[in-house]
C-alpha cells in the first residue's frame, strides 16, 4: 500500500533554511543544507506514522464508519456476525456491540481484530442488538466521530446457554458504561 507521508509541521523551517551560519574551518553552510537535515530527522516519525495510521501530531486519526452490520442466529445461541466496510488502511480493527436493548446501555464489546466476521456466543434466548465501529489502534474509534454507526437486531431461541450475562465491564481504557471505547483514548 502505497500512501503519501503525513507532512510534519516543522517549525521555523523556512526561516532555517535562510540562515547563513559560519562555522569555522568550513566557511558559511546555507541553512537549507540544515533545513534538510531536519526534514530527514522527522522522516521516521513520518513512516511510524503512516504505518500505524496514527497522525504523529497527536490529533485523532479515525477510520471511516462501518457501512453496515448483518447478523443470524445459526442455533444453539451463537450469532454469525457480517460487516460490511472497505477498509482505507490495514491497521483498521473492529469491534461488535452486543445487547439486550437498542440503547446498547451495557453493551458486550466483542474485538474482530481486522476480521469482518465473527461468531459470538453462545448468548441467551431473546433479542439481541448489535452495532459495529472500526478503530486504529493507537488513533481515535469512528464510534466517537458522530457519525450514524450501523446497527442490527436478531433475535436468538433455543439456545444452549441460560440465565443472563454478566454485567459488562467495557473494553480499552472505557468503562462498562463507555459506548464504543474500542481500544479506548490515551
Amino acid at each position: 500500500m502505497s500512501q503519501k507521508l503525513p507532512n510534519v509541521p516543522l517549525r521555523n523551517i523556512e526561516s532555517v533554511k535562510r540562515m547563513k551560519v559560519f562555522v569555522p574551518d568550513k566557511g558559511h553552510v546555507q541553512g537549507h543544507l540544515i533545513a534538510e537535515s531536519i526534514q530527514d530527522a522527522a522522516k521516521p516519525g513520518q513512516y511510524l506514522g503512516r504505518n500505524l495510521a496514527a497522525n504523529i501530531d497527536g490529533t485523532p486519526n479515525t477510520p471511516n464508519v462501518p457501512s453496515a452490520i448483518d447478523a443470524k442466529h445459526i442455533g444453539g445461541g451463537m450469532i454469525d456476525v457480517a460487516i460490511s466496510h472497505q477498509a482505507q488502511h490495514p491497521a483498521t480493527n473492529y469491534f461488535v456491540e452486543l445487547a439486550d436493548n437498542p440503547g446498547f446501555s451495557g453493551a458486550r464489546v466483542v474485538y474482530s481484530g481486522p476480521s469482518r466476521n465473527v461468531l459470538v456466543g453462545p448468548v441467551p434466548n431473546g433479542n439481541w442488538h448489535m452495532r459495529t465501529y472500526s478503530q486504529y489502534q493507537y488513533s481515535g474509534s469512528a464510534a466517537n466521530s458522530n457519525q450514524r454507526i450501523p446497527s442490527t437486531k436478531v433475535a436468538v431461541s433455543g439456545s444452549v446457554a441460560t440465565g443472563s450475562l454478566l454485567t459488562s465491564q467495557g473494553s480499552g481504557t472505557g468503562t462498562g458504561q463507555t459506548p464504543g471505547a474500542g481500544f479506548g483514548e490515551l
